[in-house]
């Protein structure tokens, strides 16, 4: 009897041109030269693996739904390239545009009043701020830890 193959596994052509999220998809890596791409932009905190994320795709030990897959409780899309990438999970934060951007301002020159000036003179609001300060101090946190 021949052995039904996994269903979870990627196809033959999705496996072939896998490759990692971006580098833009790292929080701690996000700067004020890269744009957002769309409305929500997702990125990943320094631990997530993304490594061993795509080893756990390739051997099938996940759940994919056409170029969907979910490994390591995160969720990716296979992008026609072959460049995953992350949309929603654990170690995962998902930033609007203005936050996105701001995040870029923090990981460039911190925060500071300068920093705010320019963010509120470039019309990101205070909310997006905000939530980029918060991901921002994470980082200076798990940076801090590092040593």
């Amino acid at each position: 009897m021949e052995e039904e193959q996994n269903p979870n596994l990627p196809t033959p052509r999705q496996a072939a041109i896998l490759r990692p999220p971006n580098r833009r998809h790292r929080a701690s890596q996000v700067n004020r030269r890269w744009l957002p791409h769309g409305e929500i932009n997702t990125v990943a905190m320094p631990w997530v693996d993304f490594g061993q994320d795509i080893v756990a795709i390739l051997a099938g030990n996940g759940i994919r739904h056409g170029n969907r897959f979910v490994v390591n409780e995160r969720e990716y899309v296979l992008e026609g390239g072959g460049r995953l990438f992350p949309v929603s999970g654990e170690g995962l934060i998902q930033l609007g545009r203005g936050a996105y951007i701001a995040l870029g301002w923090y990981n460039d020159l911190g925060v500071t009043g300068a920093v705010e000036g320019q963010l509120q003179r470039n019309g990101v609001y205070e909310a997006e701020r905000a939530r980029a300060r918060d991901v921002w101090r994470v980082l200076q946190a798990w940076r801090q830890r590092q040593g």
